[in-house]
């Protein structure tokens, strides 16, 4: 992995208006700055972009210590990202990490995008993410080859973990060395191996469980073939017996049958005989019954001339009660015509009797009284001309009442204007009068200034105007509230004979305008009282002349003379109806002549057939009773042969069981005799794959031990320990002027620790007794030497190395070993970071990222 640019949003220290960092340029670079300004933030930031932690320490158990999500984002922030371009396997990547806080510290979320470039340029990017962001980080590590753990024990050397590699276990030293060197690969050979063995062994004790199952099977086909045989022995015996029970059946069945068709013939005729005698006793009715009718006609037949004699006679006297019943009818519908021009001539007649009547009463009670009143009316009118004269001698008084108040209003004002005047000059008084008191007074004519007899004589003269036209004004103001007072008085007594006259007035008027309406109404009572009169004699002439329903008298007189031509008379109509009640009888007598002249010919054919019928039917009764006599004899063997039937069908059917059990026996012996020659194929099949799946699972037991921690592990990881051991001492050698050396050995009872073995000019030493200075120097040459390791695994120079601080324990001589070191080992990576604060170590660098912290956070610049 090799990073190309770097860009942090509210990362720790890094607030959002950070620079990107790119890396393209830089080859050996020295990050520099104070303590706490954030230079190990800077490579945090990758570590969390590519893995998801940050300022993280692998445990001996496996797991990792790191800084939480809260830790990381900037004060006060809700959101973070960091965004990396590298490379990796020559292929361009990008990779964008963020966080966001939730209200409240609630529903916070991480987001990992994963791009791969789809130019040359890097410009275009399309997204290789998988569904989740722990899917998506592992394909991230897969495209590393690498995890976090191998980073930090590999390629970075972080702040206080130098000595991670050399302070681990021997165990996890050894799983260390064995993922620099990529030994998984063949461990998971070794796990497919392994799995694939596992899977054959079942498919082995499957293989041998079918064996078992189907040689149980196989080992009875000998019983089958013995019961099969048996039991077509007892076919061949019990088939014919079936068979020829079968005809028997089919024998007595089809005799059965007959005679049940002889049974149901017997019983239609014993049904067709009742039948037979029902007819006959029907048709002797029928035959008594035309005998009777046929007598019957020829009796009337003998009285035919009496008949017709009674019949014409009710002939006559129906054509007689028709005339009278029409006449009837007539008269009737004339008798109400009559009634109704009756009542029409007395309701016109009552109607001008009414009207004469109401003329009467009106004359009477209404309109001469109203034309009588006419004289006293006239009295009236002149006695309210006299009342309005003296009304109008009233309104003169009023007036003058009125013009005595307007001269008091006068009075009242020209008083009131005087006393203005008069204010006025007292005013003016009084400023003259306050002129004199301020001393230095002129003459108010001449304008001369006035000495103190001048001013005294001024003010005796002002105070004797000022006091006579006060007294003046007091007096009118007395006056004009006098005056006021009798305006009062006025003003009351005028309304009063106002209020008087205008009710007088009023109520003139009102009478006024009455006379006149009733004096109107009198005059139009004498014009209605005329016409009244002239109606009231033509009403009386009307009634006495009877000149009046002129039509309605004219057609009455017209239909009494209609109803006198009918010649209706209500006596002879009675005797009409009686006599024709007497001759009533020759009407049936007649009617019952005509049937029995129609009907004698038809009933005596009737009788005719009839007889010949009872005959037939007779005939046919003795021949049918003939034919039962016959079936009698031979139904009578039909129950003992039906019992036989029953017998015979149930030992056919038992015959038929047995035979039909013996043949599906037969099938199920054969079809099993069938099936073990089957299963003995399939077991020569089944035993051959047994044979073929164990030599394919000796073949993956034995290439699970090869690519095992034993085998071809062991032999990389025995391989690799002298090229690292003789790369630790070059570089160790180097720093410390081949003061001090390392061995590294394998535990040989197990092989699964790395032991390490540090000497010196004193001898061999355990590790932690060494000095600070002595201990980072071991630190870094075993990590520069498991960084060539993993560059000779993949074939290419080592990606970058990131040295975070470990100069401090350093004197000024192994700080310049350590420089001289870096720069020996530069072309072998393509990237080097030295993170430091001393400033003599700055200058060893070509190019220096300087870190510096303000007021909105960390920032940088390249140098």
């Amino acid at each position: 992995m090799i990073p190309l640019r770097l860009t942090v949003k509210n990362f720790m220290c890094y607030r959002d208006d950070v620079p990107t960092l790119h890396f393209d340029s830089i080859h050996v670079a020295c990050l520099c700055g104070d303590n706490g300004h954030g230079k190990t933030a800077l490579l945090d930031a990758i570590t969390w972009a590519l893995w998801g932690v940050a300022r993280a320490t692998p445990t001996g158990t496996g797991s990792i210590n790191a800084l939480r999500m809260a830790d990381l984002m900037h004060m006060g922030q809700t959101d973070m990202s960091v965004e990396m371009d590298f490379t990796a396997s020559d292929q361009l990547y990008r990779v964008v990490r963020r966080h966001t806080v939730g209200v409240r510290g609630r529903n916070s979320r991480t987001t990992l995008e994963l791009q791969i470039a789809t130019d040359d340029d890097g410009e275009t990017f399309r997204s290789i993410s998988r569904n989740t962001v722990r899917e998506t980080g592992i394909r991230i590590s897969e495209i590393l080859n690498m995890d976090f753990k191998t980073f930090v024990n590999t390629a970075y050397l972080a702040q206080g973990q130098a000595d991670l590699f050399t302070t681990s276990t021997p165990t996890e030293r050894k799983k260390c060395l064995a993922e620099v060197l990529d030994l998984s690969y063949y461990q998971r050979l070794s796990d497919d191996a392994n799995t694939r063995s596992r899977s054959l062994r079942d498919d082995m004790q499957q293989a041998l469980t079918a064996i078992n199952l189907h040689s149980e099977e196989t080992a009875r086909k000998p019983e089958y073939k013995q019961r099969l045989a048996t039991v077509n022995a007892a076919i061949a015996e019990t088939a014919p017996q079936a068979e020829s029970q079968r005809e028997q059946v089919e024998f007595l069945r089809a005799e059965v049958h007959r005679l049940q068709s002889l049974q149901t013939e017997f019983a239609a005729l014993e049904q067709r005989v009742k039948s037979a005698q029902a007819d006959a006793r029907v048709l002797r009715q029928r035959a008594v019954a035309d005998e009777g009718r046929a007598a019957n006609y020829r009796e009337t037949i003998t009285n035919a001339p009496q008949i017709m004699q009674g019949y014409d006679a009710l002939q006559s006297a129906q054509t007689e009660i028709a005339r009278l019943d029409t006449a009837l009818s007539q008269k009737n519908c004339l008798d109400s015509q009559r009634a109704a021009l009756a009542q029409a001539i007395a309701l016109q007649e009552e109607r001008i009797a009414a009207t004469r009547r109401t003329l009467r009463q009106r004359i009477s009670a209404e309109l001469e009284p109203r034309a009588n009143r006419l004289p006293q009316i006239k009295k009236q009118q002149e006695a309210l001309q006299q009342r309005h004269a003296t009304l109008a001698k009233q309104l003169g008084a009023v007036e003058r009442q009125r013009n005595d108040a307007a001269g008091i209003d006068a009075g009242i004002r020209t008083l009131s204007q005087d006393n203005e005047r008069m204010m006025a000059q007292m005013q003016d008084t009084r400023r003259k009068f306050d002129m004199l008191e301020q001393g230095d007074a002129t003459c108010p004519l001449c304008n001369q200034p006035l000495g103190a007899d001048g001013q005294q004589h001024l003010r005796a003269e002002y105070q004797r105007t000022g006091v006579e036209s006060k007294a003046a004004y007091s007096e009118n103001v007395k006056r004009i509230d006098a005056l006021k007072n009798k305006r009062k008085t006025a003003a009351a007594e005028v309304a009063a004979l106002e209020a008087k006259h205008n009710s007088s007035s009023r109520a003139l008027t009102a009478e006024d305008a009455n006379l006149k309406r009733d004096e109107q109404d009198s005059l139009q009572a004498q014009e209605d009282l005329a016409a009244a009169r002239v109606a009231l004699a033509d009403t009386e002439r009307m009634l006495q002349d009877k000149s009046f329903a002129k039509n309605e008298r004219y057609e009455l007189a017209e239909l009494e003379t209609t109803i006198a031509a009918l010649e209706y008379d209500a006596e002879a109509h009675q005797q009409a109806r009686k006599h024709v009640g007497e001759l009533r009888q020759f009407d049936a007598a007649h009617h019952a002549l005509n049937e029995a002249q129609a009907n004698l010919p038809v009933v005596d054919e009737a009788l005719r057939t009839t007889r010949q019928m009872l005959a037939e039917r007779q005939s046919d009764i003795e021949s049918t009773n003939e034919r039962m006599s016959a079936l009698t004899q031979d139904l009578k063997s039909l129950p003992s042969l039906t019992t036989t039937l029953s017998a015979a069908v149930l030992q056919s059917e038992r015959l038929e069981n047995e035979l039909r059990r013996a043949e599906i026996d037969r099938g199920v012996l054969e079809s099993n005799i069938s099936r073990c020659e089957d299963l003995e194929k399939q077991i020569s099949a089944l035993q051959l794959r047994h044979k073929r799946l164990a030599r394919d699972k000796s073949i993956y037991d034995e290439l699970t031990v090869a690519f095992g921690k034993n085998g071809i592990q062991a032999l990389v990881i025995e391989s690799a320990i002298p090229q690292l051991q003789d790369d630790a001492n070059a570089i160790l050698g180097r720093v410390t002027d081949n003061r001090m050396s390392l061995k590294l050995e394998l535990d040989e009872s197990t092989s699964e620790r790395l032991e390490i073995r540090i000497g010196d000019e004193l001898g061999t030493r355990d590790y932690l007794t060494f000095s600070g200075g002595e201990a980072f120097r071991i630190n870094f040459a075993l990590r520069i030497a498991l960084s060539r390791l993993l560059a000779r695994r993949s074939g290419a120079p080592l990606p970058v190395l990131f040295i975070d601080e470990g100069f401090g324990s350093q004197d000024k001589s192994g700080q310049e070993r350590l420089t001289e070191a870096i720069q020996s080992i530069q072309d072998e990576f393509e990237k080097i970071i030295v993170i430091t604060h001393i400033e003599q170590m700055k200058e060893s660098f070509p190019v220096r990222i300087e870190v510096s912290k303000g007021e909105r956070g960390s920032t940088f610049r390249i140098v």
